[in-house]
């Protein structure tokens, strides 16, 4: 396995952020053996270096890499613990990138299964939306062995413009959950300083002008403020894989004896957000809630004052 040689990676999870990397890893010159639950989704890609495979075992047999990308914990219990899951065919001297959000706990275990096997793994969740996955710019957060990192540097290529190796296995995944928690919590404000301009009368283009030229602009400022402004809730990543990732980052705070309080706060609202079938949206749909309390529409052209909506 070197840097520029290519591989045979068994490619697990094709989901919104799986298949555009997937195809981008064709691209590159990378043969495929594909697994995913829906096998349509896998039959889309089908080319001439890309072979269907019946099972996540046997996409691992014979492959040199393995990339995991599910949706959840027991999505990846069943792709790498199942009768037919990766480990039933994972070979000595393989690498396993695991890129799902999952926990650390689940992380762990797979570095230890992996090691009992002879095969390399690196804990590799990625950020960078269904966007980042299409156009290959992904950032990867990596946690294991630089000795195993500079062995996937040539898979990592075609998917990812950044890869910061954060230290060891599930540290990686610590530093994705705080990223989402971060996240989450600014679309959520943002919805909600929308709305408070909204009930003032501003219309949203000069308030998003302002914000992008202030101390307070960053990409996801002017991505999600758009979308808000603009009611487009087509999913760059969904509010249930959201809503799932801060249960997990709430759950790792409770058992590092963290105090979080706005976090907690926020990842309730994700959560009642999902109750209410908002799931399939984009995670921005959050604002919704705040839509609803406020009687006001953000991307409204004329938005109501609450005289004006009793």
């Amino acid at each position: 396995m070197g840097k520029d040689m290519p591989e045979t990676i068994g490619f697990i999870g094709l989901g919104l952020m799986g298949q555009p990397m997937a195809r981008n890893l064709a691209r590159a010159g990378h043969s495929l053996r594909l697994f995913n639950r829906t096998r349509e989704r896998a039959e889309a890609l089908k080319g001439v270096n890309i072979e269907i495979c019946g099972s996540p075992a046997e996409a691992a047999r014979g492959s040199s890499a393995i990339i995991t990308i599910v949706g959840d914990v027991p999505d990846l219990e069943k792709a790498l613990w199942g009768e037919k899951g990766v480990f039933a065919g994972l070979k000595s001297g393989s690498v396993l990138l695991q890129m799902s959000t999952v926990s650390r706990e689940q992380v762990r275990r797979a570095a230890d299964e992996c090691a009992r096997k002879g095969a390399g793994f690196l804990d590799a969740p990625v950020t960078g939306g269904k966007i980042g996955a299409e156009e290959g710019k992904l950032t990867v957060m990596v946690g294991g062995e630089a000795e195993v990192l500079e062995r996937a540097r040539g898979i990592l290529a075609p998917v990812a413009r950044t890869v910061v190796h954060v230290g060891a296995v599930g540290s990686a995944t610590m530093v994705k959950l705080a990223l989402n928690v971060l996240q989450a919590g600014m679309v959520e404000i943002l919805a909600e300083t929308m709305i408070l301009c909204r009930r003032a009368g501003v219309r949203m283009d000069p308030f998003l002008d302002v914000m992008g030229s202030s101390a307070g602009s960053s990409p996801l400022l002017k991505l999600k403020g758009a979308a808000l402004r603009d009611n487009n809730m087509e999913p760059q990543f969904s509010l249930k894989w959201m809503d799932k990732d801060l249960k997990l980052a709430v759950a790792e705070a409770k058992s590092l004896d963290a105090a979080l309080p706005v976090s907690t706060a926020v990842a309730a609202l994700y959560s009642a957000a999902e109750g209410r079938g908002l799931g399939e949206q984009d995670y921005a749909a959050v604002a919704r809630l705040v839509e609803q309390l406020n009687e006001v529409e953000i991307a409204s052209h004329t938005p109501r004052t609450r005289t004006e909506a009793d």
